[in-house]
């Protein structure tokens, strides 16, 4: 199941879970299997590299390009975050903008004067669920790849 991800810093995330991924999570942690679960979160986040492009194609479609917001968000670093615990699954995080306002429809952004001494704040609005709509009609792509890196740390597992 793919959902849009909130919480603490300025970031946006997409997250790709599944009741198999716990239970392997959950399987490796009861096994005490530390190099298993490195190797399980290397294979995911390798296997979701693909949507880290899919999300800076988003941004510089989508976004406004007056001002360079398209490329500001694009050109952020970006990275695959593998979550377990109360929510298990995986996330493409963005830092250093606040994405996740912009992925709800949200920038605030200073306008300036001559002087380059911004003057006032604003809000403008923006099309929303502009990387959640992209991530949700690619994860399929990469859902195949992550199963395939679930099964064979399972068997590995499995033979522990």
């Amino acid at each position: 199941m793919a959902k849009p991800t909130r919480g603490g810093s300025p970031q946006a995330g997409m997250s790709i879970e599944g009741k198999g991924l716990h239970d392997l999570q959950q399987k490796l942690k009861a096994l005490d299997a530390k190099a298993l679960r490195r190797e399980l979160n290397k294979a995911l986040r390798d296997a979701s590299a693909p949507l880290i492009r899919q999300a800076r194609d988003a941004a510089r479609e989508e976004l406004p390009r007056a001002g360079g917001l398209n490329e500001r968000i694009a050109g952020a670093p970006m990275r695959v975050s593998v979550t377990s615990g109360k929510s298990p699954g995986i996330k493409i995080v963005v830092k250093g903008v606040d994405a996740r306002a912009a992925n709800r429809g949200v920038i605030r952004h200073p306008v300036y004067k001559q002087d380059d001494r911004p003057t006032v704040w604003v809000t403008q609005r923006i099309k929303p669920d502009w990387f959640t709509d992209r991530m949700r009609r690619k994860a399929p792509d990469v859902r195949p790849r992550l199963v395939e890196a679930m099964d064979e740390v399972a068997k590995k597992a499995a033979r522990a």
